[in-house]
């Protein structure tokens, strides 16, 4: 007969390592119990003992140090007595770390909560065992514990005791929910990718290979990457110099101290650069203007690189950030940094005002923004502020007096700790802190607690999921199946079921369940931060019922789903028409009539596809005014179609042969004068004047020449042809060198009556087409600007006129294509 295997349960495994753990606290604490007594014998603390190297297992001289002290007892509790099991125990242990790393730690009181459900759950486990290996009695003290539903003090003092290598006992700080949960690991992964692509596009870095999302490697120009934050820091608040001692004072009466406390804010911003050095300072007053006491001169010799300014609040804007930059712009000039440079910071509004935009575009000065929320995470200077704000209060109790400090003592004293409230080492730790160092950007150098917190606190979709209202069918686990080859509602078929239902059932009773299995048992709370819109019912003072608001708000809501489902259709409807505007943008391919994008016209920036002008910051910045708008077709305008575009150049080009001036002439004193237009219309020939006119237009002639001289046009809708002149605004060559295939002109109104005089569009409706050459009929022409209107005088409209007569039905596509190819 085959001997059966031994198979290794799950209860054996833990068994050994309950013993293994048992044996490991009972060395430790023989360890304790001998430091204990070296340091009694030889009159010594904690952390002589350890330095003998008899005590391994002894990890903090603080523990031996509070045995010593007499605030821990090494009684130990039998286990026929003890509240709680050595799992049990160690559960709690690992639930309280776990509530701390997830910024919810709780306190005695919880703690007893915590230990009675422990209990209970221990008490129902028993009852379902019914006996055997299983069955965990519950001792004496567990059972006084459940009816008085309290925890003895004797048992927190024991359980501190034996667990003080693990878990101490601190006063709870408060940290705000958004910047937990915005600290996750896939955030700063981002962060990661997109600053690294940011120093790769400026030059910064070299060589950059990406390993995988969040990590890179590759050799970082330290001296050209920056860093600059704002931190807040009190005159003298909260800070009067004493020491936390325990004072006399009379019988029912309150002990209570004077201070002379400034609860004035200053705003400090230091800038700092990623090879260490401190590069500049920025002290913000609130104050209307700037006195002598914020300068003394202490502080100017002390710190480099000194800026002090004034604003309402004591904040930072974008007028002082400006100021700010431009002394930044002095240090790089002084200091020979190599530009571009990029300057990681935070997105606060003062970042992102024009003159600041524009300046730090000419500068060559990229500011690389983190995401909201994550400072703590991304900031190399919040690293590094916790000592700036130390070395102040140090000061501040070393220069204690029952006098006010004002701003002259605060810059005074902000001066004696400049030169030694950081290092270099520490300003480039604090970088690399942040995920950055000299040949590599990595998650794997940040701090990971954050991103443990960040992911035990937040709530996942799984278990965010929405409950089906049909329940899928199908049979639990617990229920087995149906015996086979036996008649349905039978006796014996329900006998058998019966059977089976009876040994499933036996056979979950059975199986062990731990405490941490038990789900919500241990686990922390998990946050899912809800944004709200809030609607602002009234402008004014006054009084509403509930209902009265509820109803408002849910009309403003209703009103709100209306109008995004708006943008959504003309979000839809901008994709239609930009994708018809890039197919057509060389000329109309569409069958469709009209075209959709008819009337419409493209940034040269932005791309974007628009009926008026752009007018994004972006666009106006890197134009250097308003950006030119690429035409596609003309917009309808007196019965004809034209699309706008801006141009301010006011240029006119030089041509010879076909206006009767010479080159020379028209460059000297940029006088144009017209062709006898008369005369080109009774000629035998008018397609050989219109090609020496396009001879005159080709390259070698540059688009300088061209950019700003009025030509006359010819635009043909269906079977009906019209006049257009218009300003040449650019030209597009087939290739470099090559023929001219289009002329782009900025268009006047068509003629209406007898004047010679044309209108123009407004700024922001100016209309643009981009002709065929071969539609490009005669030019320059002489135009005069009519004072004080957008009308143009055309002394030469007649002659114009007669010239398109006579070549507005001639082949031009043929004729331009057979001689230039195009």
């Amino acid at each position: 007969m085959a001997r059966r295997p031994k198979v290794k349960t799950s209860s054996i495994r833990n068994k050994t390592e309950r013993a293994v753990r048992e044996r490991e606290i009972s060395e430790r604490k023989k360890q304790i119990d001998n430091a204990v007594s070296y340091c009694r014998d030889n009159n010594c603390r904690g952390w002589q003992a350890l330095t003998t190297g008899m005590f391994p297992l002894v990890k903090s001289p603080y523990t031996i140090n509070r045995y010593l002290d007499g605030e821990i007892s090494t009684k130990s509790v039998k286990e026929y007595c003890s509240l709680l099991t050595f799992e049990e125990e160690e559960l709690l242990v690992s639930y309280l770390i776990n509530r701390n790393r997830a910024y919810q730690p709780i306190n005695r009181k919880q703690i007893t909560e915590f230990i009675l459900k422990l209990l209970e759950v221990r008490d129902i486990l028993n009852k379902r065992v019914k006996g055997g290996r299983k069955y965990k009695v519950l001792s004496k003290t567990a059972k006084m514990a459940l009816t008085s539903r309290r925890v003895s003090r004797k048992f927190f003092e024991r359980f501190d005791a034996k667990y003080c290598d693990v878990l101490r006992k601190k006063r709870r700080g408060q940290t705000s929910i958004k910047r937990v949960t915005a600290c996750s690991i896939q955030t700063a992964k981002n962060h990661i990718d997109e600053l690294a692509k940011e120093l790769v596009n400026v030059g910064i870095m070299t060589d950059a290979v990406q390993k995988e999302s969040g990590s890179w490697t590759g050799v970082i120009d330290t001296s050209r990457v920056f860093n600059h934050d704002e931190t807040p820091q009190f005159i003298n608040y909260g800070t009067d110099g004493s020491s936390n001692n325990i004072f006399y004072c009379g019988k029912g009466e309150r002990c209570t101290g004077l201070i002379a406390e400034n609860r004035e804010c200053v705003t400090i911003s230091p800038m700092i650069s990623m090879d260490g050095t401190v590069c500049s300072c920025h002290i913000i007053f609130a104050s209307k203007g700037l006195k002598s006491s914020m300068a003394p001169d202490q502080a100017v010799e002390a710190i480099p690189n000194l800026l002090i300014s004034s604003t309402e609040n004591g904040f930072q804007n974008g007028k002082s950030c400006r100021r700010f930059y431009e002394e930044f712009d002095k240090y790089l000039t002084e200091n020979n940094i190599k530009r571009p440079v990029v300057v990681m910071t935070d997105g606060h509004s003062s970042r992102f005002d024009l003159d600041v935009l524009k300046f730090c575009h000419e500068k060559q000065i990229y500011q690389f923004v983190s995401p909201p929320d994550t400072t703590g995470l991304l900031q190399p200077l919040d690293q590094i502020n916790a000592k700036l704000h130390t070395s102040y209060r140090e000061q501040t109790q070393n220069l204690f007096t029952d006098d006010h400090i004002n701003r002259e003592t605060f810059m005074v004293l902000l001066g004696n700790l400049w030169p030694t409230w950081t290092t270099n080492d520490m300003v480039v730790k604090a970088f690399k802190k942040c995920g950055v160092s000299g040949n590599a950007l990595d998650v794997d150098f940040m701090q990971k607690d954050k991103f443990s917190a960040a992911e035990m606190i937040t709530e996942t979709d799984s278990l965010n999921q929405t409950k089906q209202l049909t329940p899928q069918r199908g049979k639990p686990d617990w229920e087995p199946e149906s015996p086979r080859h036996l008649r349905y509602n039978s006796k014996e078929y329900w006998k058998k079921k019966f059977e089976a239902l009876h040994a499933s059932m036996a056979k979950v009773v059975e199986v062990p369940i731990s405490p941490a299995e038990i789900e919500g048992l241990t686990s922390v709370d998990k946050f899912k931060v809800k944004k709200s819109k809030t609607y602002r019912i009234t402008q004014e003072y006054g009084s509403l019922t509930g209902k009265d608001m509820l109803q408002k708000r849910l009309e403003m809501a209703q009103k709100d789903e209306e109008k995004a489902k708006k943008v959504e259709e003309k979000r839809l409807a901008k994709e239609v028409v930009t994708k018809a505007f890039d197919s057509c943008k060389n000329g109309c391919v569409c069958e469709e009539k009209p075209c959709k994008a008819l009337g419409y016209k493209q940034c040269s920036i932005c791309k974007s596809v628009m009926k008026s002008q752009c007018n994004k910051a972006l666009c106006k910045l890197s134009a250097n005014g308003k950006p030119d708008m690429i035409s596609l077709m003309p917009k309808k305008a007196a019965n004809t179609e034209k699309i706008s575009i801006r141009s301010n150049h006011k240029k006119k080009s030089v041509y010879e042969e076909i206006y009767g001036t010479s080159e020379s002439d028209t460059s000297s004193d940029n006088d144009s004068v017209a062709t006898d237009l008369d005369e080109a219309a009774e000629a035998d020939e008018p397609h050989d004047i219109l090609l020496e006119f396009w001879d005159n237009v080709q390259p070698p002639v540059k688009e300088a020449e061209i950019k700003g001289r009025w030509y006359a046009a010819v635009y043909q809708d269906g079977n009906k042809k019209a006049l257009y002149i218009g300003r040449a605004l650019r030209r597009f060559l087939t290739d470099d060198d090559g023929p001219v295939a289009h002329l782009e002109l900025n268009c006047l109104k068509p003629k209406v009556g007898n004047e010679d005089v044309l209108e123009g569009y407004p700024e922001n409706q100016e209309d643009i087409y981009t002709f065929d050459m071969c539609d490009v009929i005669g030019g320059p022409l002489e135009l005069f600007p009519v004072p004080k209107t957008r009308k143009w005088r055309v002394p030469s409209l007649e002659k114009v006129e007669s010239h398109f007569q006579a070549v507005k039905n001639i082949d031009r596509h043929s004729m331009y294509h057979d001689k230039y190819k195009v």
